[in-house]
């Protein structure tokens, strides 16, 4: 029979944790996590969690949900396959981001470790991801950009995910070690291919494929931590805080989302100092050795950030728009649809469908970029022309 996981006592044993890590005393801090992680209630909230993350037909009943929770166990791990695909980078065509998708073994103690980890997260008060958002972080900027002319620097690591060092990472995370190498780390994880096939699988039976990329491609999957997984984020924003820590005080603004900080001064200097400062600590950085990549932004010229452009007008003003990026690929993506709802030879459901994807994907994009001036106007242009089409 199902029966609910008791939230009081998983939050009880949560405020444990966290006392014993106020308290500094790291032995009893440790004991109340495998306390935590070998709890039923803790898995089954873990499991109910994952189960929400997943489309209502892939769904378990509440009877198999039981049953996961009771055969999960983060010590060991799961060898329910982690199938690893490839996706285009948006930046440039030619190259691959490697992701994976997870089924509910994976992505139920992917939640049941995050939960000790959210608790004892320490990250600095302008890391946005986890707290406040990308809203906030643009905000920030505008904000810092607003007092006057600036000078702005951008530093993203490159291939940050698969830069952390799995050896390393255990003795920096507060989990007993075998949770990290089995949950955590993507080394740990039963990896097989996805699409991956596509790409780089044989075509027909004379043709062999290009097996040594099929190969090379899951073993770089295996670094670092995995893209999709529900606690990598949360691990590279504890981690980059330790880097984040080292840029100096009292001389500018930082502003981190992600892999991604931008820093402000109104001296040249200053934001090279806090640069070179932020660019060493990575490089040096204790999970692994991080390759940053720098943006220079002079005054007067906008600051692109986060898929924003942030432009300064007279008397203080910032005016923010999608990049011009962003824009073109929007512009391109609802012409297309509109296009085919216009030409293309679709019965009466498949037009509805086609319609509301259209209207959603109109109104969630606007909606993501709703701190941009004009937005709404925007809104308004597109959703006319899409009722227009469906008049026609």
């Amino acid at each position: 029979m199902f029966k609910i996981a008791k939230k009081d006592h998983v939050e009880q044993l949560l405020s444990r944790v966290c006392a014993a890590q106020v308290l500094g005393q790291a032995k009893k801090r440790d004991y109340w996590i495998s306390v935590f992680l070998d709890s039923h209630d803790a898995k089954m909230q873990a499991v109910a969690r994952a189960n929400k993350q997943f489309k209502f037909n892939r769904r378990f009943s509440k009877t198999d949900l039981q049953g996961i929770a009771q055969k999960i166990d983060p010590w060991k791990g799961t060898s329910e396959p982690a199938i690893v695909h490839l996706k285009r980078k948006p930046s440039d065509p030619d190259n691959f981001r490697i992701f994976m998708d997870f089924g509910i073994e994976n992505r139920s103690l992917q939640y049941l470790v995050r939960r000790p980890l959210e608790v004892l997260a320490d990250i600095v008060p302008y890391q946005y991801t986890l707290k406040g958002g990308l809203r906030s972080a643009i905000l920030h900027v505008a904000k810092a950009m607003s007092a006057g002319p600036v000078w702005a620097i951008e530093l993203d690591v490159e291939d940050c995910y698969p830069s952390f060092n799995a050896n390393e990472l255990p003795s920096l995370l507060p989990l007993p070690k075998e949770v990290t190498n089995h949950v955590v780390v993507a080394n740990g994880l039963h990896l097989v291919p996805g699409n991956i096939q596509y790409h780089f699988g044989p075509s027909g039976d004379d043709d062999p494929g290009l097996p040594w990329e099929l190969d090379a491609t899951l073993e770089a999957a295996r670094r670092g931590i995995p893209q999709g997984s529900a606690v990598s984020s949360l691990v590279a924003e504890t981690m980059l805080a330790i880097a984040l820590r080292q840029i100096p005080d009292g001389i500018g603004e930082r502003v981190a989302y992600g892999d991604n900080c931008l820093v402000i001064a109104a001296k040249e200097g200053d934001v090279v100092t806090m640069i070179k400062a932020l660019g060493g600590a990575l490089e040096c950085h204790p999970a692994g050795r991080f390759r940053p990549n720098v943006k220079y932004f002079p005054p007067g010229e906008p600051i692109k950030f986060l898929g924003h452009c942030l432009t300064a007008k007279l008397g203080g003003k910032i005016r923010i728009d999608p990049s011009p990026q962003n824009r073109e690929k929007f512009e391109a993506k609802i012409a297309a649809k509109l296009n085919h709802l216009l030409v293309g030879k679709l019965g009466k459901r498949s037009r509805k469908r086609r319609y509301r994807e259209a209207k959603h994907f109109i109104q969630s994009w606007t909606a993501a970029f709703a701190l941009c001036d004009g937005i709404g106007d925007l809104q308004v242009h597109w959703l006319n022309k899409l009722a227009k089409v469906e008049i026609n």
